[in-house]
Parts: structure tokens; C-alpha cells; sequence
């Protein structure tokens, strides 16, 4: 008997190799689960994590909040809010400060990569009511939206 091939046998690997890959993930997360101190896994909640040295997780931050750009993080350019931007009816607009504030917090990021590649922003909420609060987040509904 030689080795299985074939069109089915390609799949039935990548299953295989998929379920694998899952199982050994779940494996590891169980694993470091049961490692963590109860005081580490509540320290693990906040925006930004001191790590857990003694388990190799180095300290990191969860997102990166970039609503009107990331000065606040260092040099980098400041846009005004969601609710500004909307109100220029201009989607382009739009979608170059997007980029501009991508291309910024990914240089920032390379000089200190605690600084995450996970923003927040734009609020994807169009703004609805005013009710609400925090209404500068949001996009009006009739400007820039679809």
C-alpha cells in the first residue's frame, strides 16, 4: 500500500491538520488558564496588562483609542471627531484620515510595540439619538453613511 492522494485525501488532511490546530490550541489556553493566579487573570481585564513574567506574557495594552488620531500616544496628526468628518459629506475625506491614522499608529507602534494595532475607532454606531451621549463619537447618519 502506498501513501493516500487524491482530491479527498487533500481534504481530509486539512481537517485533520484544522482540528488538530484547534484541539492543540484549546489545549494551550487550558493550560495557561489554570496557571494564572486569580489576581492575573483580573489584572489580564484592563486596557493595559502588566504581563505575567513568570509565564512569559509580556505586558501589552488591548486596543489603542485613535477616534480623532493618536497624538495622545505621541507625534501624530489630530482630525476631528466622527461627528465632525461626517458633517463634510465627503466619504474620501473619510477614508484618508483613516489611513493617515493607520499609517501613524502602526509608525508608533514600531517605535513601542506596547502601542496595539487594535484601534478604536470610528464608532461604527451611526449617531441615532441624541440621548445617547458621547455623541461625537459617531457618525451622523445622513452624512457619510450609505
Amino acid at each position: 500500500m502506498g501513501t493516500p492522494s487524491g482530491p479527498g485525501h487533500a481534504i481530509t488532511k486539512m481537517t485533520t491538520d484544522a482540528a488538530t490546530t484547534r484541539a492543540l490550541r484549546e489545549e494551550r489556553v487550558d493550560s495557561l488558564l489554570r496557571r494564572l493566579t486569580r489576581t492575573e487573570k483580573l489584572e489580564l481585564l484592563h486596557q493595559v496588562s502588566p504581563g505575567v513574567p513568570r509565564l512569559g506574557l509580556a505586558p501589552f495594552r488591548t486596543g489603542t483609542e485613535v477616534l480623532h488620531g493618536a497624538a495622545w500616544l505621541g507625534t501624530a496628526t489630530v482630525f476631528p471627531q466622527a461627528v465632525g468628518l461626517g458633517a463634510t459629506w465627503d466619504p474620501a475625506l473619510v477614508e484618508r484620515v483613516g489611513r493617515a491614522v493607520s499609517a501613524e499608529v502602526r509608525a508608533l507602534h514600531h517605535r513601542d510595540p506596547l502601542i496595539s494595532l487594535n484601534v478604536w475607532a470610528p464608532v461604527v454606531n451611526l449617531l441615532r439619538d441624541p440621548r445617547w451621549g458621547r455623541n461625537e463619537e459617531a457618525t451622523p447618519r445622513t452624512s457619510c453613511s450609505p
